[in-house]
């Protein structure tokens, strides 16, 4: 995987000097073009302009490695505005997984500062930070990896909680936990439709009874590492959606019992 970011690296810094390489093999000097103007640039972390062209180059490369557009992004300084927020829910299929960070705010409450939703096959389809709109007291990076520049370009509650919901929309939501994250957003989802990791007998029975973590059952049932500094809302719903297909038929008997084809 170094060899792969090393390789991104060159390309985008050969970008920097202000001078691109077309197809044609002419060069076009682009110092004199630091307008930014119809949203064709937008501001990284560091006051630098990404461009269209580096932006889908980041996206690319995050698709190809099974990355997430968020990390490509971060190890950039790219702003919020840029994840994925926008699918096709007409190919999107039947099944979504979903995970929220949260962020502190007065009187130890916590509010909403991303949601990120991947397919069956654990392609993200939706990942976005969320503006709160109260006074954030506690960035809690540590462990959700939100920090205050991400807020930058990042959309308002309302926005985010109506494309989710749209995105849930007559579909199977897998979670941990999933009622905290619903309880975040504001929303419901019939309960027929929910498969909570947290809560499937079997898992729980690798907990002794207790609620398991998921960080736990990756390592146990997917010989997988997570959550090993701060989390990541994406891989935290690809593991809970890979630990679903593990025991889907288990898990979806109970709803097919009651008549339920959820």
């Amino acid at each position: 995987m170094s060899s792969n970011w090393e390789k991104l690296r060159k390309k985008l810094d050969s970008t920097k000097s202000g001078r691109i390489e077309k197809k044609t093999g002419k060069k076009e000097n682009l110092k004199h073009k630091k307008q930014v103007s119809n949203g064709n640039e937008r501001a990284s972390q560091d006051g630098l302009q990404i461009n269209d062209t580096r932006m889908k180059e980041l996206k690319d490369f995050a698709r190809e490695h099974d990355l997430s557009e968020s990390q490509v992004f971060d190890a950039y300084g790219v702003d919020a505005g840029n994840l994925t927020r926008k699918t096709n829910l007409e190919t999107l299929g039947k099944y979504i997984a979903m995970d929220c960070e949260m962020v502190g705010v007065a009187d130890d409450m916590s509010v909403l500062a991303r949601v990120s939703i991947v397919n069956y096959h654990g392609r993200v389809v939706y990942d976005t930070y969320v503006r709160p709109k109260e006074r954030v007291t506690d960035w809690r990076t540590w462990v959700s990896g939100v920090k205050s520049f991400h807020m930058r370009d990042a959309p308002p509650f309302e926005k985010v909680q109506k494309e989710v919901a749209d995105v849930l929309e007559n579909r199977v939501l897998v979670g941990h936990a999933i009622q905290n994250d619903l309880k975040v957003l504001l929303l419901s989802h019939p309960r027929r439709l929910i498969r909570d990791t947290s809560r499937f007998s079997g898992f729980r029975k690798l907990a002794k009874g207790k609620t398991p973590s998921l960080k736990k059952l990756a390592q146990q049932v997917l010989g997988r590492d997570i959550q090993s500094a701060q989390h990541s809302s994406v891989q935290d719903a690809q593991a809970t959606m890979d630990l679903y297909k593990h025991v889907k038929k288990e898990m979806d008997e109970p709803y097919f019992k009651r008549g339920f084809k959820g």
